[in-house]
């Protein structure tokens, strides 16, 4: 089946944020610290609204006269060891410190990008510099600058999980311990299409947002609530096309919100747009983790204990977003049968951008330390790895299986699936292509994983979706999903399913996203969600709807509202709720 957006997006038919300005909009540009850390002594200005075709420099002093107050915290700054803790309000613009650099400190509104380009080039900030950190082991030291006030330490927060008796016993009994320091590197997501905001004030004074987002509902949300105090059907969000997210384009920006702030200030569209070069810069960065990890093994090679002990480099700045390796650090456990696991991971402060989730938020990190971990428990025991991996799998009889950290597995064959694995890689057929290849001056590797995750989560803060759907007398459907395509193809995949459902042309689907004038809610992208939650949404519209079109159509159907046999001749256990359309003439659902 042909991709239906493929053909906008190949020929350049695609609506991004950035293809449709209105008349009389402005551009905005940012100035950002040049520092990591420094106290604002003074910004001079004036001549930058001199230059030609300024029409305001914005600052925290305009903020406060509009009674613009600072984004909260939307975490909870938890410590299990006591420490003190802090919830870190991020200000739109910077009032008074900068914390890392690419804080945004002014915003320069101009008639044309070159212009605002320009005169923030004459706005100058003297800073007073300030001792500085910027990597998570430094700023543990007892010495380290403190990011914020009145904390003894730069740990932002620290959870404790798992049985530390029971793994404390379990390395005690140890025939063999084995231990693995893990770094896993700071990434940018940049997304084929750079972050971009364009705000205005509509005919009836409601704020509009048109911004490269994968969850426009949470942008509306958390600007309404947090930024302008507005009801938040007073706020429309709209997310057209979208070149990519990966997590970082999950929630408001400071840029989403001043755009906002500044349309609303000066009675014209403003519009940011963001370079790959202030990407790497503004952009929420992901992972920075340090891990060190311990396991303990009998003499037979099975698996009696493990420890792990995290470090996330946060950035300045703590959010929800910032805690995806605590959200996700079950998956520490694999799907290997340790009987007991103990776990800490702290998320520490520095003089960096903040992170946030990308592609898998903490889920990868730890697969990434189980799997190593094994592999060096391999070469130390000199087992085979994948024997090894084998003799720890979880077996199939064992389901459903509570794993030693957080997560209950209610089924799974993991054994079947490193036996398919295995076949499809020719593992048996390895060595002599190692051999071959050494022949021919070639290095060969092979490498084994068994990566297992929560999709639709996040585990405890579980969030719902929504869909809508209408049919019209003339057999087209409307479909409006509650999640966000961004590259994903879910045009194409609900709009084939809600046709096949229907037995219409998919030509006859009409797919609407990424506006919160379309539903009350929505989940958008993230957390591998699109299809567990937000496909599940489609059926049940089509089955709230199925009643109506077989009465139009003259068919017999019944509505189920326990289980029982329905139809003689079909024998169908139907589940409670479901809306069964018999066959006219023969009972047959």
């Amino acid at each position: 089946m042909v991709r239906r957006e493929d053909e906008r997006f190949l020929t350049g038919r695609g609506a991004y944020t950035g293809d449709r300005l209105a008349p009389g909009t402005l551009h905005a540009q940012f100035v950002r610290a040049v520092i990591a850390h420094g106290r604002i002594d003074r910004i001079e200005a004036d001549s930058a609204r001199a230059r030609p075709g300024v029409h305001a420099v914005l600052t925290a002093a305009e903020l406060d006269a509009d009674g613009i107050p600072d984004l909260p915290c939307d975490a909870e700054p938890r410590r299990d060891d006591g420490g003190s803790a802090i919830a870190t309000a991020r200000p739109w613009l910077a009032r008074d410190t900068v914390r890392f650099v690419g804080e945004p400190v002014a915003m320069v509104i101009a008639e044309t990008a070159a212009a605002a380009a320009d005169a923030a080039e004459h706005v100058r900030v003297d800073y007073e510099a300030l001792a500085h950190v910027v990597d998570q082991d430094d700023a543990l030291a007892k010495t380290a600058p403190r990011l914020w006030p009145g904390m003894t330490d730069n740990i932002a927060v620290l959870h404790r999980l798992g049985d530390a008796d029971a793994t404390r016993a379990g390395f005690a009994a140890a025939a063999q311990i084995v231990r693995l320091d893990l770094d896993i590197t700071r990434v940018v997501a940049a997304s084929l299409e750079p972050r971009i905001a364009l705000g205005c004030v509509d005919a009836d004074g409601r704020l509009v947002l048109r911004t490269s987002t994968q969850n426009p509902f949470a942008v509306r949300d958390r600007l309404a609530a947090d930024m302008f105090g507005l009801d938040p059907m007073r706020l429309r969000v709209v997310a057209p096309d979208v070149g990519g997210s990966f997590g970082m384009k999950g929630s408001a920006s400071r840029e989403d919100g001043l755009v906002l702030w500044a349309a609303r200030r000066l009675g014209r569209p403003v519009l940011w747009a963001s370079s790959r070069g202030e990407a790497f810069l503004s952009d929420e960065h992901a992972r920075d983790v340090r891990a060190r990890a311990c396991l303990a093994l009998d003499t037979e090679g099975r698996f009696l204990a493990l420890q792990v002990a995290l470090r996330a480099n946060i950035g300045a700045y703590l959010s929800r977003r910032s805690l995806g390796m605590i959200n996700n650090l079950g998956g520490i456990a694999g799907v290997y049968r340790t009987p007991a696991i103990s776990a800490e991971v702290a998320g520490v402060f520095t003089n960096t951008a903040p992170t946030a989730p990308y592609r898998g938020f903490g889920r990868p990190e730890a697969t990434y330390v189980i799997e190593r971990l094994i592999d060096a428990a391999a070469r130390e025991t000199g087992l085979d790895p994948f024997a090894l991996r084998r003799r720890n799998l979880i077996p199939r009889t064992a389901m459903p299986f509570q794993t030693g950290l957080t997560f209950r597995y209610d089924s799974g064959d993991f054994a079947a699936t490193m036996a398919r694995a295995a076949s499809l890689a020719d593992l048996d057929g390895f060595a002599g292509r190692r051999r071959e290849a050494e022949r021919r001056g070639r290095v060969r590797g092979i490498g084994i994983a068994n990566p297992i995750e929560v999709a639709g989560g996040p585990l405890r803060r579980l969030r719902k979706d929504e869909a809508w759907l209408r049919i019209d007398g003339d057999g087209r459907v409307e479909l409006r999903p509650g999640l966000m395509s961004v590259g994903q193809g879910h045009e194409t995949g609900l709009s084939r399913m809600v046709a096949e459902r229907l037995g219409v042309p998919v030509a006859a689907v009409d797919y609407r996203q990424g506006d919160t004038d379309l539903l009350d809610s929505g989940r958008g992208s993230g957390g591998s969600s699109a299809l567990v939650v937000g496909g599940a949404d489609v059926p049940e519209e089509i089955l709230a709807h199925m009643p109506l079109l077989c009465e139009e159509k003259d068919i017999p159907y019944a509505y189920v509202q326990s289980k029982q046999e329905l139809g003689t001749a079909s024998g169908l256990m139907v589940p409670t709720g479901a809306v069964a359309v018999l066959d006219a003439g023969k009972g047959k659902p």
